[in-house]
Order: C-alpha cells, then structure tokens, then sequence
C-alpha cells in the first residue's frame, strides 16, 4: 500500500480540502472509494476501512470536510456538502490513478454527504453506501424531529465547534441543557456559533430548511444506494427508510429505481458494532459481515463485476422478537395490515398504576377523558445523558411510567404471538390549555416480568398541526387532532407480552421543551404550565395504528 499523506484539493473559490490517498502497491488504474468526514480522515477507523478496501484492489480517498482538521476554510455542518462533494469527486476522477468510476461510504454525516453529492448528478459517482443518513434535518435529524428542536443536539454542535473535537467541560455538559433561551446555548459552552443560532431560530421549514434537504432532490439522483440502518438508530432511522422508498419510487431512471437496497438490523446509531441494545441480546446472527456486503456492492458498480447484488432481495430486516433476519422486496411491507388499537380507559390513565386499556375495540359511545399537567420546568426525561449513550433510550420504562403526567394504556396479555413490521402513527384526540403544546407518544413492548421495553417514539407540536411551513398557535381547550409518527418498527410481541403505549407531553432532553407560551421557541425563556386532556369516545377515537403481519403471509425464512 502507498499513502499520499495530505493532499490538497482546490475548491471553486480556492478554499484547499485535505485528503489521504490509500493506493494499492500494484499497476493501476484503480476504481475509488471516497470517504468525507468531519471526523478526522486518519481516525483509526477511517485507516482500517482504506487498508481493507486497498487489498481488494480499490483506491481510497479518506477527506476533511471544510473547516474540520487539515482542511481550510469555516465550518458550517451540511451547508458546503454537495459543492465540495461534487469538485471533489471530479478531481479524484482525473487523478492518473483512477478510473473514474467512484463509490462513497461512511454513516452518519458522513452517509448525509454521500446523498448531498448525488443531488448534484455528478457523472463520475457509480453507487454510494449510507449508513445512518437523514433525508431532511427539519423533519427526521438528531437536529429537529417534525419540527421540535433536539436539546441534546448541543453537545454534538459543541463538540464539532473547532478543527478538531472539544471536550465540554462535565458540570457545564449536565446544566447547558436546561439553559434558556436555545439561542444562547453555545455562549453558555463559551462559543458563538453561527450555524447555531440558524439552527434554532428558523422554525417553520422555509427555504432554509429546504436548500439542506435530500427529500425533494431524489429525482436528481441516478446512483445505486446501499442503505444501512438500526431499529433502534434514534437520529436517522426515518431518514434511512426515506431515501430507499424515495429512491425506488422517484429516482432519475426506471434502472436506478430497481437499484436500491435496504438493511435494517436491531442495532443503535453505531449500526452493526453490538449483538446488544440495553438489556437485550439478539444473538450472534444480529451481527453481520457488513464490509462484505459493502464489497460486493462496490465490486458491482465500480468494477462492473457481474455478481448478481441487484438480482438479489432488495430489503433484509431483523426481526426482533423473533430474533431472525428476514428477505424482502418491498417497505414498506405490502402484506402488512395497518390494525388500529384504541386507547381506552374510565378517566385515570394517569402512570403504570392506572386504568389505561390499549384496545382492538373501538368506544362505543362516551368515555371519561384523560387528564395530566404538563410543566415544562419539570419534563419527563429521556434516558440520555452527555456520554451520547444512545443505548440508554432504551432500558426499561417503568421508573418514567410512574409518573402522574405519563398516560399508559397496554392490552391485555397477548393469546399469539403478534409481529408489527411496518410504519407506525398514532391519532390523538387531544385538547390543551396553552396557545402552544406537545404530545410525545411510545410503542413499547412489555416483557411478562413487567420490563417496559422501548421499541419507537414521536412527537408532534402544536403550532405545525396545520402546516410546517406557516405554524398557527392553538385555540385553548379546542379539541384537535394530532397524528404522531413513531418512525417504524419489525418486532414480534411473543405470546404473554403486552403492547403498551405512552402518552405524554416531553421527553426530555431528546425532545426539546415546549414552554407552552407560543413565544418563538429560540428566544423564549418564559414557562407555562400546560392542563392536557386527551379524549377517547366514539367520536374521538385516539387510537394508535400498528402494521399487522400474520404468519399465514409471511415468506420462508433464511436457512
């Protein structure tokens, strides 16, 4: 292997960005990998995937994104990708040690700057390998989910903030985020960050939102996908099923349509690095060869080897509960039927303690409503703290359950075994007193100890009920409907299990607060206690929508 230590690659307006070229100690042309990252290109991850792919007869280009490490310029995340992608891509196709045909790799950022490069048809990129990537930073990003700003994106924005990384000081890290207003969070962390202050105070998805999103761009895009994601990746999961239904529905031709492949296992953020998530093992097989995967991918676009990747099953998930993977051809899952369960209860929801019913059968007439405060200066918390342990968010539920401003409402136990594979939405019926609310809602699956386990969450506010791009506040007490996208999950409530749903108004710091005074959310820093009331009758049904799959449609499994 040879290595180009720091190579410099000239922008249009002359910013230099820095890269390391891996190349096989052999004659070439090569085909390219590229890799950009914020991350560092000579982190010891980056070096172990350039050594693997060099030995297989691959020339690897690992680059600093702007503003980040060896690269010159100012750093301002996703804004300069699909440019600097773009010239980059062009340079290492007139390199005399390139064929021209190019793959990107990477996850997370750097799966987002795969995407922001094929948005710009550039001729010389053959496929691309996201992993963990967001299609929209407004709507499904650790930055905003439908809207609702992510505290804990604070820590992310702090730790990138210079060339390299930043380590936040501990006690600053634990109080920044119960810091008001948002747009004075960097300057708490001793930053003024720019970006930041775009970042909160744009809240209706306007053309800002809008230039730094993949979701209107796919029938620009001509490139084969390999798509890479978790069940339980909290950031990108929705981002990562939008790019494969997108692409195989709008993508630029009929051919690259047929293109796209999707791998979803029971994996974080950090997809595919633990058999375990919390408290659970989904066994040795949850765990995949995903460098090989990777290198047929390649193999097939980038050196036209005829080894039949696109004959294959366009879709393999892992089924949790089952724990098995599982080949298909579409998502998502045509035979899956949306089965509506009904929150249900005699007026006292109210925590684990309560009367709450998750039911096939709608109301039949009137039900008392359920009721809770919400006090955003004492929100429900998430499980996540500043170690960015996305593992956390899914431990047992039950401490947060005992709280009177959480509504449970679980079946009873299951007689079958019942998989949900699918998308998932709940509708509420619910009323506030406040110009300005949320409602947080979570499927779990509850383990015949009682262990209360996280399977998908959401969040809608109040002000995006009627449009995202031009917010209204609420009238107090007005009865409106909300529907809740909880993402997606494939899992198989076992027999004896129960399914439960929660309810609230925060969950938090994943979910920023709601302060309730329909002040725009950047500058706020005043609070008002919220009286919720969620209604559930004949003519509110609040149901939840679960994507039924039964054994009689299933395909064969996998030996």
């Amino acid at each position: 292997m040879r290595v180009l230590y720091d190579v410099a690659v000239i922008m249009g307006d002359g910013v230099r960005l820095s890269a390391d070229v891996y190349l096989p100690d052999a004659d070439g042309p090569f085909p390219v990998i590229l890799q950009r990252t914020p991350y560092n290109n000579n982190s010891e991850g980056v070096v172990l995937e350039a050594e693997f792919f060099i030995n297989h007869g691959y020339a690897y280009v690992a680059q600093d994104c702007r503003g980040k490490f060896d690269s010159e310029g100012q750093w301002y995340p996703y804004l300069n990708e699909a440019a600097d992608g773009d010239e980059t891509l062009r340079w290492c196709a007139a390199q005399p040690w390139s064929t021209g045909r190019i793959g990107m790799s990477g996850g997370s950022y750097c799966g987002a700057v795969q995407w922001y490069a094929a948005a710009t048809g550039n001729p010389f990129l053959k496929c691309i390998v996201p992993l963990v990537a967001y299609s929209d930073l407004f709507f499904d990003h650790g930055l905003r989910r439908d809207g609702v700003f992510q505290t804990f994106y604070i820590y992310w924005t702090a730790a990138m903030a210079g060339r390299g990384f930043f380590e936040i000081d501990r006690q600053k890290s634990e109080a920044v985020i119960w810091e008001v207003p948002l747009a004075e969070m960097d300057q708490f962390l001793g930053f003024d960050l720019p970006h930041w202050k775009d970042f909160v105070g744009h809240e209706s998805y306007d053309e800002f939102w809008r230039s730094l999103s993949i979701r209107k761009k796919y029938a620009l895009i001509d490139v084969p996908a390999l798509n890479v994601g978790g069940w339980h990746s909290p950031w990108e999961l929705k981002g990562t099923l939008t790019h494969f239904v997108e692409m195989t529905g709008s993508a630029r031709s009929a051919e690259t349509r047929q293109r796209q492949k999707l791998v979803i296992g029971p994996w974080t953020h950090g997809v595919n690095l633990s058999q375990r998530v919390g408290d659970f093992d989904f066994g040795a097989q949850a765990i995949i060869d995903l460098q090989q995967l990777q290198l047929r991918w390649y193999d097939r676009w980038l050196k036209e080897e005829e080894n039949d990747v696109e004959n294959e099953s366009r879709v393999r998930i892992y089924v949790m509960g089952e724990n098995a993977w599982r080949e298909e051809e579409a998502w998502p899952l045509a035979r899956a039927v949306p089965t509506p369960f009904y929150l249900r209860s005699n007026g006292r929801a109210n925590s684990l303690f309560g009367d709450g019913l998750l039911s096939p059968h709608p109301p039949a007439g009137e039900e008392p409503s359920d009721r809770f405060t919400y006090n955003p200066e004492r929100p429900v918390p998430s499980m996540i703290n500043s170690t960015g342990d996305d593992e956390a968010l899914y431990n047992d539920q039950r401490p947060i359950e005992r709280r009177d401003d959480v509504l449970v409402y679980t079946t009873e136990p299951l007689t079958q075994d019942t998989e949900v594979t699918g998308p998932i939405t709940l509708k509420l019926f619910a009323s506030t007193s406040a110009r300005d609310t949320d409602f947080t809602a979570m499927l779990l699956d509850v383990q015949p100890d009682g262990y209360s386990k996280p399977l998908a969450w959401g969040i809608a506010r109040g002000r995006y009920l009627a449009s995202f791009a031009n917010p209204q506040l609420l009238d107090a007490d007005r009865v409106y409907e909300w529907h809740i996208d909880l993402w997606a999950t494939s899992n198989v409530f076992k027999k004896d299990h129960r399914i439960r749903v929660d309810v609230s108004s925060s969950f938090f710091p994943f979910f920023g607060r709601n302060h309730n005074t329909g002040n725009p959310a950047a500058q706020d820093v005043e609070f008002v206690i919220a009286q919720q009331t969620l209604h559930h009758s004949s003519h509110y049904p609040s149901h939840i929508v679960l994507p039924i799959v039964t054994a009689e449609s299933e395909p064969e499994r996998e030996p």
